[in-house]
Parts: structure tokens; sequence; C-alpha cells
């Protein structure tokens, strides 16, 4: 058979996850590297029902993005294929499962959808054009989101066709993405062939994966019952193969048995017969081959995870390092001091809803227009941080709408301007306010999601006074909120809703929550509701930060222990995708607020706190302007800017984990710790050979041993560890297994 791998477009990979339904892609995002992953173009036979080809791509970045997308089928012969798809259509779907495009026969547009006049001009000056004119082809300016791609033959025809994209608009910081393709597999030049590439100057570490028994969940009727996966370089070059992800095959890039690793990635196949190649690969472009055993035919899906996954440059900006100057604007602006001063890495710039949206609808952003362009002329990031919720809504939102649920409370907090008074405030999950809130949201992405200096955005749904976390807990409150109607379920959904706005109206940038605690049994525990969202947030969007708002120079310091971080273990949880604010500022406070009200010295109880919240990994820290501006505080300030910009190499991976059970309830575990720079391990398990990894807790650094309590008995557990420090988490050590005993 020959080998074809047709590279048609050149595009770049955030890490993706495949609804293998519809092969629609999911975007998911970390930090900056210097490779990533692209895919190229699919071939593979077409025939009719579940049977079609189904291909899935994203436009990720700042603003939309241009694309040609084609189904070729005639043009195949010139590559010697004998039995191409002599007249392919083309639909084009998006997120929502709504047909946005269509075409059959390039040289005749169909209205409708994204295309509202002819297109055949269009197509002709791409330099795309198909050469024969039943092929297909369809232009469009697509927003951001995921699309999918589907390629039948006019009339149930079959036969070999060929699914591509071409960027139409290079130069913009949006990107194309595609990795997994699902199709029909007979044999000889009717298989899968799938392409992608590795891009920028280093080696990436990914999964590829043959998928078939699998797809039987989605309601596929005929999948391929044993699919082999071939691994081919730029030159046609075997370079790896698997048959059965539990049987390695030593040659190539594969040097040692892969089961452990495969089963470690978290993308293990759920059938022994699926198959699965873990690879180091340096740039270049690569070639896969799906086809069944004994040339049996059936549904496939190939697809390719990103083992570390990196945002590539240009998309969304890398989670800042440094330090971000807390408060302001002052009326005029930022003063020249802190905007000339090269440690300050950034600057917190928001406002209140009420005063952006006096008036329903109508938006004024000149509040936060002036300091942005402050930033921007002298190259400082920023943290975008509009106060949304509890007391920060517009007048007119409960006058316009008095079905709004509300709650009343006193302000406990003596640091309020608000200080005793009592408060009425939307519930934070009352649909109607939720609905404006969001409004504004959307209408914040519209005008600053393209802002090139804005870096982070700031959401929160748990904020009965300033954008910060605060849910009241006074006795008379926790008796009020459960008249209200308050459940742990709403709490939670209420959180992952605006998480997902925020997200959406802002897919340029890294989206930050400060979190709290919930006390009063209101919760399950009083940290449920924080790490359940957080657990959240992290899981579907990689750009996520997770921050506390209360450092001082008595946070519990995961250095000296981790037994009581108490709410600061989900921020250890998180590292390195952490920040911080400082609780207060040191100059001029007579209250000794930084330091738990124990009268000491500014310069020492600001220093203890950077140093403190180092130790958590902190990306950024939030000081306040005052503290900035004081000449006294200048060494402490030239301290955090070297602990928060100057990240080291992840930790040494530690290795040599085993373990005992030491009851039906408990396992006992050790390793040794290669690293000198580690912040602390993570410990995660998962429930026999093909459940998921999670994570069970994280220990404090040099540690070599931990007890796993709360087991259950007569069950097959795995285990792994991982290091991690500010700079990234290491790679895992090996995986052990143990059974407790019943």
């Amino acid at each position: 058979m020959k080998r074809l791998l047709l590279l048609s477009f050149l595009v770049t990979l955030i890490w993706l996850v495949s609804d293998p339904r519809t092969c629609a892609i999911i975007a998911r995002s970390s930090t900056s590297s210097t490779s990533w992953l692209g895919n190229i173009s699919t071939r593979s036979l077409v025939q009719a029902g579940e049977n079609m080809m189904i291909g899935g791509f994203i436009v990720q970045g700042t603003g939309t993005k241009r694309v040609i997308i084609r189904a070729i089928g005639p043009e195949l012969a010139q590559y010697g294929i004998t039995n191409a798809l002599a007249n392919p259509t083309l639909q084009l779907y998006n997120a929502a499962g709504l047909l946005i495009g269509s075409n059959d026969n390039w040289q005749t547009t169909i209205i409708g959808g994204v295309i509202t006049s002819s297109q055949v001009s269009d197509i002709q000056n791409s330099g795309h054009a198909p050469t024969v004119a039943s092929e297909s082809a369809i232009i469009a300016d697509l927003p951001t989101g995921s699309y999918t791609a589907i390629v039948s033959g006019v009339s149930n025809t079959t036969g070999v066709a060929l699914v591509d994209a071409y960027d139409l608009s290079p130069g913009t910081t949006s990107i194309l993405s595609n990795i997994s393709t699902r199709s029909f597999v007979q044999t000889s030049e009717n298989v899968i062939i799938g392409g992608f590439i590795v891009q920028g100057t280093g080696t990436k570490r990914v999964i590829i994966r043959a998928i078939g028994p699998e797809l039987a969940q989605y309601g596929i009727t005929n999948t391929l019952a044993d699919p082999t996966l071939q691994l081919y370089n730029a030159t046609e070059a075997l370079i790896g193969s698997n048959d059965n992800w539990q049987t390695t095959i030593i040659g190539g890039v594969i040097t040692s048995n892969q089961v452990s690793d495969i089963q470690n990635s978290g993308h293990a196949p759920t059938a022994a017969s699926e198959s699965a190649i873990i690879a180091d690969l340096p740039p270049g472009s690569y070639t896969t081959i799906v086809q069944g055993v004994n040339n049996s035919t059936g549904v496939a899906l190939v697809e390719v995870y990103d083992l570390d996954p990196q945002v590539p440059p240009g998309v969304v900006p890398a989670v800042p390092k440094g330090i971000f100057c807390a408060s302001g604007p002052e009326p005029n602006g930022f003063p020249d001091q802190i905007l000339n001063d090269p440690r300050i890495a950034g600057l917190d710039i928001g406002d209140k809803w009420g005063d952006i949206e006096q008036t329903e609808g109508v938006y004024d952003w000149s509040s936060l227009d002036f300091p942005l362009a402050q930033a921007e002329a002298h190259g400082k990031k920023v943290v975008l941080a509009i106060a949304s919720g509890g007391l920060n809504v517009p007048g007119w939102l409960l006058t316009n709408y008095p079905a709004i649920q509300t709650f009343s409370f006193i302000d406990p907090n003596p640091y309020h301007s608000t200080y005793g008074q009592r408060l009425t405030i939307p519930v934070f999950w009352d649909p109607i306010f939720l609905t404006k809130k969001i409004a504004l949201m959307q209408a914040a992405g519209a005008h600053y999601a393209a802002h090139s200096s804005i870096v982070v955005v700031d959401c929160a749904f748990a904020n009965a006074t300033t954008i910060d976390w605060n849910v009241p807990d006074a006795p008379e409150d926790i008796a009020n909120w459960l008249a209200a109607g308050y459940t742990t379920g709403l709490m939670v959904h209420t959180g992952e809703t605006v998480i997902d706005a925020t997200m959406a109206a802002f897919p340029n940038q890294n989206v930050n929550m400060s979190i709290g605690r919930v006390t009063g049994n209101l919760d399950p525990t009083e940290d449920y509701l924080a790490q359940t969202v957080v657990d959240y947030a992290t899981t579907t969007y990689g750009r996520f930060i997770t921050q506390k708002d209360s450092l001082s120079a008595t946070t519990a310091d995961p250095v000296v222990s981790t037994s009581q971080l108490f709410n600061w273990q989900i921020l250890f949880d998180q590292c390195p995708n952490v920040a911080g604010q400082m609780l207060w500022k040191v100059t001029g406070d007579t209250t000794y607020r930084m330091n738990g009200g124990i009268p000491g010295d500014p310069a020492t109880m600001l220093l203890n706190a950077v140093t403190i919240g180092s130790h958590y990994g902190m990306q950024y820290q939030e000081i306040y302007l005052v503290d900035l501006e004081n000449p006294a505080l200048s060494s402490v300030i030239d301290t955090a800017n070297a602990l928060l910009t100057v990240a080291p190499a992840p930790p040494a991976a530690p290795s040599n984990l085993s373990g005992t059970a030491g009851g039906a309830s408990l396992v006992n575990l050790s390793w040794h710790d290669n690293a000198s720079t580690e912040l602390g391990y993570r410990i995660e398990s998962k429930i026999g050979p093909t459940g998921t990894y999670e994570l069970l807790t994280t220990l404090g650094p040099n540690t070599t041993t931990t007890t796993i309590r709360n087991l259950i008995a007569g069950t097959q557990y795995y285990f792994r560890v991982q290091g991690v420090n500010a700079g990234g988490r290491s790679a895992y050590s090996n995986e052990t297994s143990i059974t407790t005993p019943p």
C-alpha cells in the first residue's frame, strides 16, 4: 500500500480533547512552551450514515479566523488512489451542532449560515481552489470555538476522500487546530491516514491512539473491533507501531515497555484490543495509519493527545510572573513611579459594574480605557477586574427587576466602609441576576478580549462585598441562607456558569478566581465549594489561575508543614498556576493586619508574606500601591521581584515508588526524592488499571513517605507521584499497584 501524507495546512494545537461522537474539539491550554502540536489533514474511505468522515478543528485566539475548508476526491487519483470519492459534499457545524455552511461542487455557492454571497471568486483567489469541479469548498470567517466538518458522497456514493483546511489569515493571533478524525476503516488504500506535526524547537511527548470498541458507548454499531496503529516520520520510515496497547512492540522511538506510561498518561484506551503509542518526537511531520487486524473493518477514531500540553506563542498569554500593583488606578491614572519601575510587571485595573453600566445596556469603559492605555505605553501586563455581584450591582438592577431574590446581612469587616451596616444583595444563584451579570461579561469581552496587555481576567461568584470571595457566615446568616434556598449544588452550578461565561467572553486571556471558605455547615466541608469549582475550572480550562487574596506574614507556610494549610491547601494543590494578593498594606497601618494584629516591622511583615507566597509557587503577587511607593520597602520589592521572576526548572521526577497495604483501608507509600528544588509532591491514585487518576493529596518538600487512609477494602489501587515547584511539575514517578485486603 502506498503510504501518503497530504500536507494540506500548517496549524498550531492547543491541548485538545475530542468528542468521539462528532469529533468536535474542546481546547485547553497552559503555559507557553518551545514546541507544540499541529494537525494537517486526514484521508479515509467515505461511506454513508455513521460511516461518513467526520473531522474537527477549533479556532483559538484573538478575533475571527478566515479559513477555507475542502472535501477532495477525484484529485486524489494523481496519487494512485483508484477509488476516489467522485462527488464529495461538505457540511460545517458549530459547537452547538448547528449547520452553518455547506457545499456540493465548489463552483456553485450554497447561501446560508456563514455563507452570505457567492464564494467562487474568493475560492479561486485563495490559491487553494480544488482542481475538479465536483469537489467542495467553503470559505468562512469563524469566531473562536469548535467546529465539525462532515464529508459524504452525493447520493450515498462511496470512495476515498480527503478533508483539509487552510488558514487564509495567518498573520493574526488566532489559529486553526485539528486533532482527531472518525471514519470507516477498510483495507489497503481505504484505511485511515492522518497527519500531524510538531512545531517549535523542542521535542513533544504525545500519545497517539486508535480507538474502536470504545465508540460503541456513543451509539456506533459497527466499530472496528481490533484496530492497529503505525507511526511514520517525514521520510516515510516506520518509527512505531502497536496492536493492543497492553502489549508493547519495541522498535523505532519505542525503546521500552509502555504499558505503565500509557496507564499513567490518563488516556489509556478502555478496551484491550485498542492501540496506543507514546513518543517523544522532534519537530517535523508525522503520519499515523489505522487499520484492522486481519483486514477487519469498522468505524474507528484516530487521535493525538499532548502529554505536555502548552499554549503556542501568541495565542493565550503565559501566566504572568512578577509583582503587580494591587490598588489603583488613582483619579489621574497610575503614578509615574509605578509605571516606570521595571520591577513592577503589571497593574490591577478595574471598576464596579454600577459605574460601567449606569443604564442597562449602555456601557462606559472610560474608567478602564485610560489606565489600560498607560499600561500599554509602559509595557505593563494587566489583570482586569470588574466587580460584579454582591454590593457591586448597578442601581437599575433591583429596581427594574424586583423579582430578583435578595439576601440581607450585616457587614462584619471593620476594614470596609460598610462595616456594621445591614446590606442587601442579590442571591448568588438568582437566574435574572446571573443573566445580567453574564451580559456584562460578554460586553466586556467584546470590548477587551483583543487587548494585548490584558493577560488575566478576574471572575467571582461568591462575592458579597468586593470581588473577593465572601459568603456571609454569622449564625443568623446561615439560617437565612438556608431559608433562601441555599444548596451546595446551586452554588457549584453558579460558580461553573460564571467561569464558563468568563472563559467564553475572554478566549485570549487567563482567568483567575479568588477563593475562600463557606462555614456554618452550608456545604459538606468548609472548603468543598471552592475545591469543587476550582477542580472544574482547572480540568475544563487549562488557563485558569487559583488565587487567594489574603496573603500575609501569618499565612500557613507549606515549607514548614502541610498538615494545616486550611483553605490554602487548595492553592497548594494547584501549583504552579496560582497567584496571591496581599491581605492589606503594611505602610501606615497601625492595626498590623498583615501580622495578625501583632506589632512588627513593616518591611519584615511584607518580606515574610512574599516569601510564604513563593512557597506556594505563586506566579505573581499583588502588592498595594502605597507599599510599592514606599522607599523603605524597596529592598523587599527587590527580593519579591527576584523570587517571582526567576523561575526554577521543574523538579526532577521522583522514582522507585513502592507501597504496602497497612490494613483494609490504608496503604503506606515510599519513593526516592531526586529533586532539590521541589516545593512539594502531588500524590495521585486510581482504582483498577483502566481508572482515571485523581489528586489525593499534596505534601511538602523533601517528603519520601506517606500513609493514604480511608481506602476501600479489597480494592486494587494504582498510585503515582509528581514533584512540583513554581517552574512547573515534574514527570511522574513509576506507577505502583496495591490491593487492600478484604
